[in-house]
């Protein structure tokens, strides 16, 4: 099995890491923020910067995790195995109602799997939950900062264009208010099950034991016959 402590050693990081999909929000961040990068991911495309930043006296690491589940999976666990441990990812998501304003937070609750990259991490099944533990800490933050928020099932795909009418609308009537192209597949890296998992058959030190808390904002609506892009708003 390739197992990424193998091959990278561990440093001196903090233990929070955000993985953030938008890559404008990080220019930004690295502009108004002193951030030195500790790290780069390679992958065929190129290096990847981690950063370390501070943000009011505490550590943090953020990241861009690349597009497509099997990439973010991968630096995922790259990043676990430097010496982080707890994480939120954020990213964009396609909204199925279009009463959904774009740049409204989203905490997914649960996800219909159509895709292929959480079936190599979890037994096969329809549907994951996220840690109910991290949906409430989510919450709580976002309570705190009075950001308006919704809970949500969402479902996850690899083929963008191939998000027929008649599929929004099975998955509407699923109960799905959002659908996430390659983004926030790394849900099934911050499943209960998963942890459970691996609790079961390695060591509680194992990198994929550790929790992972996705944040989606609207930033596409999926109607039936047409698709409507909006800029990512910026939180």
């Amino acid at each position: 099995m390739i197992e990424p402590r193998r091959v990278i050693k561990p440093i001196d990081v903090p233990e929070h890491a955000v993985a953030c999909f938008f890559q404008d929000v990080l220019s930004t961040l690295t502009q108004h923020h002193t951030a030195r990068i500790i790290k780069h991911l390679r992958s065929e495309i190129g290096r990847h910067p981690v950063y370390e930043v501070d943000i009011d006296g505490k550590r943090l690491v953020v990241f861009h995790p690349g597009v497509g589940a099997p990439l973010a999976v991968a630096f995922l666990e790259e990043v676990i195995a430097l010496g982080c441990r707890k994480f939120i990812a954020c990213g964009g998501a396609g909204v199925l109602d279009s009463s959904v304003a774009m740049g409204h937070a989203i905490v997914p609750t649960a996800a219909i799997r159509e895709e292929g990259t959480s079936y190599q991490y979890l037994p096969p099944g329809r549907e994951v939950s996220a840690d109910p533990q991290g949906v409430a800490a989510l919450e709580t933050v976002l309570k705190s900062y009075q950001v308006k928020y919704l809970l949500a099932k969402t479902w996850t795909t690899d083929a963008i264009y191939r998000e027929t009418p008649a599929k929004v609308q099975r998955r509407r009537a699923e109960g799905c208010l959002t659908v996430t192209p390659p983004r926030l597949r790394v849900l099934s890296l911050g499943s209960p099950e998963l942890r459970a998992g691996v609790r079961r058959h390695v060591a509680s030190s194992s990198p994929r034991a550790f929790p992972l808390f996705p944040l989606a904002f609207a930033s596409t609506c999926c109607r039936e016959k047409s698709l409507h892009r909006a800029g990512q708003a910026r939180h």
